[in-house]
């Protein structure tokens, strides 16, 4: 069904080489034509701009009937466009402070100046202890005033009172709503000088929308799948 190819960053590709049933038989490939390949693509980004704002009802609610299937649990699902899933998270949003930082790999940058000079005492801490270090690290507050002022040198200006922003001033308010991202950006890059380029990974999950949603919604998985295995056992019975 799907070719894996290995990346060099440990991720990997999937690739669809043939069409995609479900057990139920629902073809869940969108149509393809002959060579329309921009016109596949644009269909897929004219519906994920429609849907970014809808729930899940308001989506199903405009599939034709020819689309729509019921699962044996009796979930109302549709075919020919992938899979809807149940629960929808919206896009990351980047603020502009933290777009400016990453434009600028102002966070890589400081990071490897940094650790020139303290990177001995992180490595003592820490050692070979990676999984303690995603847990428990945080940038205290002394990386996090170096980290401004190092903003600073490079033209960043932190304002109380003034409006988003004018070049490369921001808020005050901004620095603090916004140190969560910049800190965790901050401690990937720390955590590749420690541990190599795959460590920035699991840093980066703490500010994952998407997998933070799926997480907290783990238990509720558990429970569909403990009542789908109770219903096939009772359909053998």
């Amino acid at each position: 069904m799907q070719q894996q190819i290995t990346l060099a960053d440990g991720s990997a590709l999937r690739l669809t080489v043939a069409r995609f049933y479900t057990p139920s038989g629902r073809l869940i490939q969108t149509p393809y034509h002959q060579g329309s390949r921009r016109d596949y693509y644009a269909e897929h980004w004219r519906r994920a701009a429609r849907d970014v704002t809808r729930s899940v009802e308001e989506i199903l609610a405009d599939v034709p009937d020819s689309l729509r299937y019921y699962t044996d649990g009796g979930r109302l699902v549709f075919g020919g466009g992938g899979i809807l899933p149940d629960y929808l998270v919206p896009p990351d949003t980047l603020s502009p402070l933290v777009r400016a930082v990453l434009r600028r790999n102002l966070d890589q940058r400081f990071v490897w100046s940094w650790f020139d000079q303290h990177g001995g005492e992180l490595r003592r801490q820490w050692g070979h202890r990676q999984e303690t270090f995603v847990k428990d690290y945080r940038p205290d507050s002394t990386v996090q005033r170096a980290f401004r002022a190092f903003l600073e040198e490079n033209g960043f200006r932190f304002e109380a009172g003034s409006e988003e922003p004018a070049a490369l001033r921001f808020p005050e308010e901004r620095w603090r709503a916004d140190w969560h991202v910049l800190g965790t950006l901050l401690k990937a890059q720390l955590a590749v000088r420690l541990f190599g380029p795959r460590a920035r990974y699991p840093v980066y999950q703490a500010i994952d929308s998407m997998l933070q949603e799926a997480l907290r919604l783990w238990k509720l998985a558990e429970e569909l799948a403990q009542r789908y295995q109770e219903r096939l056992r009772k359909g053998r019975d």
